[in-house]
């Protein structure tokens, strides 16, 4: 009977993996990846917050993540050391010469019992009995036997691991399950008591909301300071949370999603949001990952180039900023990288805002920024700490209120400086020169022009430290930049969705590009 068993397990794997084509190859290992289900996970997350309420969605919430942690656990940490079941793609396991294997990809030593399986049949039969719908429970079986199906394809697992993987995660899902329900049904009067205690339960609200942008940015060009590409990407960034008080404290989960267009399924970059948000009068304040979106004006391109706005959604540490009714001022400090054995610590401080008096025409407003690039634990002996501050005063005139038919024309001109510092040798490399910005919009329609005029590029050491040092536009290698943006909004529905087209023109010493955006953003 065991040998029976046995070769009917070999069978079935070899029928799985036997029959090979390029686009199942891409298609199976992108099915496998857990890390491609997290937009997936935040959605499942929000629908059990607003079908159930914030109170009783924490308890679910918290019983799946116990469920997944306890499978996973038992079966990697307990039974499949005990075990100690050789995967088919393993290379001591004389089976491994049957076996195709898809991009190299042979994975741990054990296979039995399957984590993948028992996962996501737990967090399949959880939901299947929160739920209680035929569609919804056929469609979360279904996407679990078919990722459990993955793993047969890509010869990592015998089937009897996929079903012993799911009977463990079903049956510890069932039991979190039915105590998770007692626990809302028995006790949620005492968290409805304690929440009164401090007078927030009556004034918490579910929040949630996804950000879909894809872009086109179109380089290929002939560019002497930064590099010659094409930008094709789609981005998602869903959020959930809870605010309280009236809205004036919050914390907000998520994740953000990249997905280059062109690129194979394991080319993506996911990247968690997690922060506490504070939203009083005029102050805001905000700490943890943070996305820029909370920024009343977005960081200027000696700062912040195109494409780092494009990859780089947070702020890694924390925000405060102030709006009143003569201005604005914003604050930061975006911690960039921790020190490590293979990474440098890495952080930034920036200061920026902007006064004008209401109903005048003159400004005045500026922008202050430390970057600091230090060592890594055990530092080559040729590294060392490299310090940048940067400094843009400026004054200008609005003339907005007198400029129709055209709805804004602002002018600033000021002193654009930076000191970069070299500890190698202890030497300061300085540059100060002319910053002049002209912005101009009508209807859809705006004009943006920025010059940058100096004897002495503002990056000096850009082509030493790249983007680890810098991340705003690589033109300001150059002591001389200016940058023509011509931008059009094509379509504005509702505040929702939108498509904007941009032109750039970057003139730079002995250098001219000229680029080509296109960003759809859709917002619910």
């Amino acid at each position: 009977m065991m040998d029976f068993l046995h070769n009917a397990d070999i069978g079935m794997l070899m029928a799985f993996n036997g029959h090979h084509t390029t686009w199942l190859d891409s298609a199976m290992m992108f099915v496998s990846d857990r890390h491609v289900w997290i937009p997936f996970y935040v959605i499942l997350a929000a629908l059990i917050f607003h079908r159930f309420g914030w109170k009783k969605a924490l308890v679910y919430i918290a019983a799946i993540g116990l469920a997944i942690t306890f499978t996973d656990q038992i079966c990697a940490s307990v039974i499949r050391p005990a075990v100690a079941r050789l995967r088919p793609s393993n290379l001591d396991n004389p089976l491994s010469d049957m076996i195709t294997v898809v991009n190299g990809y042979r994975s741990g030593s054990y296979s039995f019992p399957s984590c993948h399986a028992a996962n996501t049949f737990a967090l399949a039969t959880f939901i299947s009995l929160l739920f209680r719908r035929r569609t919804a429970t056929a469609a979360i079986l279904t996407w679990a036997a078919v990722v459990s199906c993955s793993r047969l394809y890509l010869g990592v697992h015998y089937p009897s691991d996929l079903i012993a993987g799911a009977v463990i995660g079903s049956a510890i899902a069932a039991a979190l399950y039915m105590l998770a329900h007692i626990s809302c049904r028995r006790f949620f009067a005492a968290a409805m008591l304690l929440f009164a205690a401090n007078g927030a339960t009556a004034q918490t609200e579910f929040k949630w909301d996804i950000e879909l942008n894809s872009v086109f940015d179109n380089r290929e060009c002939d560019a002497r300071y930064t590099p010659t590409k094409t930008y094709f990407f789609t981005q998602l960034a869903p959020e959930i949370g809870v605010s309280f008080d009236s809205g004036r404290h919050a914390v907000m989960g998520g994740a953000v999603w990249n997905q280059p267009i062109g690129c194979e399924w394991d080319g993506h970059r996911i990247s968690p949001t997690l922060y506490y948000l504070y939203s009083g009068t005029r102050w805001q304040f905000a700490m943890g990952m943070v996305p820029y979106r909370h920024l009343i004006r977005p960081l200027p391109n000696y700062i912040q180039s195109d494409s780092t706005r494009y990859f780089q959604h947070n702020i890694r540490g924390v925000m405060a900023r102030y709006l009143g009714d003569e201005g604005f001022m914003q604050a930061l400090v975006d911690w960039r990288g921790m020190q490590g054995h293979d990474r440098r610590e890495a952080f930034d401080i920036i200061v920026m805002g902007e006064w004008q008096r209401p109903h005048r025409i003159f400004l005045a407003g500026g922008l202050i920024m430390l970057n600091h690039l230090a060592k890594q634990s055990n530092p080559p002996a040729d590294q060392y700490v490299v310090d940048n501050f940067v400094a843009n005063p400026y004054i200008g005139i609005d003339l907005s209120a007198l400029s129709h038919p055209i709805d804004s024309l602002t002018f600033r001109a000021g002193t654009l400086a930076s000191m970069t510092r070299d500890r190698a040798d202890g030497h300061c490399h300085t540059s100060a020169g002319l910053w002049a910005d002209i912005a101009v919009s009508w209807w859809r329609l705006s004009l943006q022009n920025t010059l940058y005029l100096s004897g002495k590029p503002l990056f000096p050491l850009y082509s030493q430290f790249g983007s680890l040092l810098h991340e705003g536009e690589p033109f300001y290698a150059s002591d001389f930049y200016n940058r023509t943006t011509i931008k059009g909004n094509i379509i504005n529905y509702k505040n929702m969705v939108s498509l904007d087209a941009a032109l750039d023109f970057n003139v730079a010493r002995d250098n001219f590009t000229f680029y080509q955006r296109l960003l759809l953003r859709v917002t619910i």
